[in-house]
């Protein structure tokens, strides 16, 4: 009775590991010692764009995958999260990179985990699981992002106009470049109440300090001219 109620409960907890592992949004790959891919779930093959017949016996060194980093360099095989897990018998986490997917015709980028399991002596590694998920939307968006504020930056500098932020709590501001330059001053200015009040001229300090409480009371816009 205990046996058979061992093996229903073992049952049980297979399935329920089957079902999360052919259900879940993130890839997941098997590697055996060797890095050669021996199993792979569903979410895997939809993000590396290959079934499953033809992920099983590939490894992290075939060419096909024509893995990138961040800064479009090549991203060595050996260097992969498996192969190092593998390689060091530790895990790895965090590590981003572009594989190409031939479905799409195009790169995904994939932030990936390997986690390695050791065989009976504790120390060698015999298998390597990585898990990885689809980052790429988040890097467009990104990218997206960081062209939009060049150009900002660069408009900033060829109008000479500048923006700068103050943080009430801390009271310490930040400034764009072109505020900078405006200002005469570097990166490494005092960003203070007092600093920012130094750039003033004296005849105009009161004004202004009037205009910003207003903004801080009332929450409104205000246009001040002032002299620095």
């Amino acid at each position: 009775t205990a046996r058979r109620s061992a093996t229903a409960d073992l049952r049980e907890s297979e399935e329920r590991y089957r079902t999360l592992f052919e259900t879940m949004a993130q890839g997941v790959v098997y590697q055996d010692a060797a890095g050669r891919i021996t199993s792979a779930n569903p979410a895997a093959e939809l993000i590396l764009g290959r079934s499953l017949a033809d992920l099983i016996g590939m490894s992290s060194s075939d060419t096909g995958w024509r893995p990138i980093r961040e800064d479009g360099s090549p991203f060595p095989g050996m260097e992969h999260p498996a192969m190092v897990a593998l390689a060091t018998g530790r895990s790895v986490h965090d590590v981003v990179m572009g594989v190409y997917n031939p479905v799409a015709g195009a790169y995904r980028w994939i932030k990936a985990h390997s986690v390695p399991r050791l065989g009976p002596d504790g120390r060698t590694p015999v298998e390597t699981c990585t898990t990885f998920e689809d980052i790429t939307e988040h890097k467009r968006a990104e990218d997206a992002l960081r062209e939009s504020e060049s150009w900002v930056r660069q408009a900033q500098r060829v109008a000479r106009l500048g923006f700068f932020t103050y943080d009430v709590a801390r009271g310490s501001w930040s400034c764009s470049e072109a505020l900078n330059e405006v200002y005469g001053i570097s990166a490494n200015y005092k960003r203070d109440r007092s600093g920012w009040l130094d750039l003033v001229h004296p005849d105009d300090r009161a004004s202004l300090m009037a205009h910003s409480e207003t903004v801080l009371s009332r929450q409104t816009r205000f246009d001040a001219q002032f002299r620095i």
